[in-house]
């Protein structure tokens, strides 16, 4: 949430789905780092499963299970830890990017030359290798996320996400919202 000016103030309802969606974006670093940060929260998690993934998600979040429909646990280079789930109390269907965790996270931070992006006809210089990222996983989750949005018809769709998540997000969104893929808009 951006302050502008003072006569713009944060409002209520925006610190509460700040404070709704931040829980996304720490569930997306998984039980362990979650753990490391608040360890009194790892206690409350049951283990029921091990440590997999998409039931941590499911519990520090509180969706159902059902509802964390795709899952990228491990990442890799130019593909950032995500999930896409929805959000059935607040209408939404949410794509969750981590921040930087890993090697492959550090080299696509690395990858960080100049490259030309157009938005609503203007043109743009942005960090490669978060571009690649964020063309990559539009290729991989775009299908998805129209099928959600198909599903639930009037759900919006929201992009989180942390750190390299959030500049990932960022261009995602814009890749979506732009003249060339208007269906997403």
């Amino acid at each position: 949430v951006l302050l502008e000016n003072m006569d713009d103030p944060v409002t209520l309802e925006q610190l509460q789905l700040l404070r709704h969606y931040v829980r996304y974006c720490s569930a997306s670093y998984g039980k362990l780092a979650v753990g490391f940060m608040a360890r009194s929260m790892s206690r409350m998690i049951a283990d029921k499963e091990g440590h997999k993934f998409q039931n941590f998600v499911s519990q520090y979040t509180g969706l159902q299970e059902t509802d964390v429909i795709h899952v990228d646990a491990k990442g890799g280079l130019h593909r950032p830890v995500h999930y896409v789930a929805v959000d059935q109390a607040m209408g939404a269907i949410v794509v969750v990017l981590r921040g930087s965790m890993s090697i492959s996270d550090v080299l696509t931070d690395l990858n960080c030359k100049p490259d030309q992006f157009i938005f609503r006809g203007q043109h743009y210089q942005v960090h490669r290798g978060i571009l690649r990222s964020a063309r990559e996983l539009d290729i991989e989750i775009r299908p998805l996320v129209l099928s959600l949005r198909e599903d639930n018809p009037g759900f919006k769709t929201v992009v989180v996400g942390h750190s390299l998540g959030a500049g990932v997000g960022t261009l995602l969104t814009a890749i979506w919202c732009s003249e060339q893929r208007g269906e997403m808009a």
